[in-house]
């Protein structure tokens, strides 16, 4: 028998597979800092998709907390080198002081995560979501929640 998201998750799995073969073509190509970027982002994709997937398809409700919460990384990450992707190709990148401070939102919001039990200012509450086709999370947003990129939580 399936596991009960794996209907839903398929479409998941199968971006995460295209989005690593994409990284992959692109690292075997002659390098420069464009191509790097863009197989940063790729992996970064695919690590969110491959989370995402893998949240619906796993039963263990703390399971599916870990893999919403470490989704984060790659959801607030992925922007940011799509924006350094960008200006790459656009033959005007960014200086490392820059990028450094484009990164300091994305580990903000993940260490808030990260420290949430403590403070509860991301998430006041999680709870198992069951549907008809699988089990997910529903999170009740807290006062800090306004700094979160907005994505589903399925």
């Amino acid at each position: 028998m399936l596991p009960s998201g794996l209907s839903i998750a398929w479409p998941y799995f199968i971006a995460s597979i295209v989005a690593l073969e994409l990284a992959i073509h692109a690292w075997t190509k002659p390098k420069n800092t464009t191509s790097s970027y863009f197989v940063l982002v790729m992996l970064t994709a695919t690590f969110w998709s491959l989370l995402s997937g893998l949240h619906l398809v796993v039963s263990d409700v703390e399971t599916k907390i870990f893999l919403s919460d470490l989704k984060f990384v790659f959801v607030t990450s992925l922007p940011v080198l799509w924006v350094l992707l960008a200006t790459s190709y656009s033959g005007k990148p960014l200086g490392r002081k820059t990028i450094t401070c484009l990164f300091v939102f994305p580990v903000i919001v993940v260490g808030l995560i990260a420290t949430n039990s403590l403070h509860h200012l991301v998430f006041l509450s999680t709870e198992p979501l069951v549907t008809e086709f699988f089990v997910s999370v529903s999170r009740e947003y807290g006062p800090c929640s306004g700094c979160l990129p907005s994505i589903p939580t399925y």
